[in-house]
């Protein structure tokens, strides 16, 4: 108990310190407010360049960085982001370079980040096409 007395008094000097020092606490939510900003900048410039390696370069590894990124990136809610979004699902979406688990998770990740007009890429129609050709061993 004495713990938690003591916890709790140094809580409420806390709270009393910023109550009669506004200008602190106002500088304290304007850094965090500053650092959000920039983060979010951060997440759209490294998408924007992410993107662009993309669809120069469309691989697995550049598929999968870009799906991270944009796993944990803050999406805004304007016809300009969902188009971008889906440009640059559509410039890999049937791309037989990339596999197909790859390009299935950036259409999943992409739904749930509430892009509309996005559907699942096919699958790649020559690896079936060989499988048939191929002669079952018994």
């Amino acid at each position: 108990m004495l713990l938690l007395d003591k916890l709790w008094r140094g809580f409420l000097y806390v709270i009393g310190f910023l109550i009669e020092n506004p200008f602190i606490t106002m500088g304290i939510f304007f850094f965090f407010v500053i650092r959000a900003f920039v983060r979010q900048v951060r997440q759209s410039r490294k998408l924007v360049k992410l993107s662009k390696e993309m669809k120069v370069n469309p691989s697995n590894e550049n598929v999968k960085a870009f799906t991270d990124v944009l796993r944990k990136a803050p999406i805004n809610n304007h016809p300009s982001t969902w188009t971008f979004l889906r440009e640059t699902y559509f410039s890999v979406k049937d791309v037989e370079k990339v596999d197909y688990e790859i390009r299935l998770e950036l259409c999943e990740v992409l739904k749930k980040k509430g892009t509309s007009g996005v559907y699942p890429p096919r699958e790649n129609h020559n690896q079936v096409k060989e499988e048939k050709i191929r002669p079952f061993s018994i």
